[in-house]
C-alpha cells in the first residue's frame, strides 16, 4: 500500500504471480505485497514437488522463487520458468548463489528485502 500512497502507479494490475517460498512469514508478506499492487497470487507452494507442478502447468505472468527450499534446490522450477519464458526473480537468503550461465537476466534479490522492493523488480521485468 505504501507504493500506492506515494502516488506511484499500480505495478501488478491484472498480473498472476507464482510465489515459491518455504518460510511462511516471508510468503505471507510477499502475497500481501502482490495483492497491494492489484496482482493475483495463483499459488504459493512451499514444497519442491508442488512448485514444479505449478511451474509446468499453470498460467501466470511472473514468479518469485526462493531457490533454497527445505527439500533442496529449486533449480528444476527455475528451468521450467525459463523454458516457458516466464519472468522471475530469485529471492534468497543465500547471497553466494551461483546461477547457471544461461540465467544472466534473472535478478537475484538477497534476503532480507522489503516485499515492495521484490515486487518492483519483478514488475520491471514483467513489463519488458
Amino acid at each position: 500500500q505504501r507504493l500506492r500512497r506515494e502516488g506511484c502507479s499500480v505495478l501488478l494490475a491484472g498480473k498472476r504471480i507464482l510465489i515459491v517460498e518455504d518460510e511462511p512469514l516471508i510468503a505471507i508478506d510477499l502475497e500481501s505485497a502482490v495483492v497491494d499492487q492489484q496482482g493475483t497470487v495463483i499459488s504459493a507452494p512451499s514444497t519442491l514437488a508442488e512448485a514444479q507442478r505449478v511451474a509446468e502447468n499453470e498460467a501466470f505472468d511472473g514468479a518469485i522463487l526462493d531457490l533454497h527450499l527445505k527439500e533442496g534446490l529449486a533449480l528444476p522450477v527455475a528451468e521450467s520458468l525459463l523454458q516457458r519464458a516466464i519472468p522471475f526473480v530469485i529471492h534468497s537468503g543465500h547471497t553466494d548463489i551461483t546461477t547457471p550461465r544461461a540465467w544472466p537476466m534473472v535478478p537475484i534479490i538477497g534476503k532480507p528485502a522489503l516485499p515492495e522492493h521484490v515486487i518492483a523488480i519483478l514488475a520491471s521485468i514483467i513489463r519488458k
